[in-house]
């Protein structure tokens, strides 16, 4: 499986994170703009309609906001990754340049 290769570094798991923080973030967003939308609606429209468009869209909002958390818990994720990569590369350098002198 020598085609199979994978290589990942600190930097590139960071600015994967802040990618993923971004899109959260964006998401987040997105809803409070949408929730203002519809808040200014409320007033006009009343109807059958609307109290199932309002449940359907509450049920979507939360799951949209899940969606948004779990961005920003996998962006905690990979920033830890690229801590302990990091640690890991350094410990290997150290261990290589005490072998190297002794």
């Amino acid at each position: 499986m020598a085609g199979n290769k994978m290589e990942i570094d600190p930097q590139t798991l960071r600015s994967t994170a802040k990618k993923v923080e971004n899109s959260a973030a964006d998401v987040k967003k997105e809803l409070k703009r949408f929730q203002a939308v519809i808040e200014g609606l409320g007033s006009t429209w009343s109807s059958e309609v609307k109290d199932r468009f309002l449940q359907n869209y509450q049920k979507d909002r939360a799951a949209l906001a899940e969606m948004a958390d779990q961005y920003a818990e996998t962006a905690e994720g990979l920033l830890w990754i690229a801590d302990e990569l990091e640690q890991a590369e350094e410990e290997i350098s150290s261990q290589i340049q005490a072998a190297a002198k002794g």
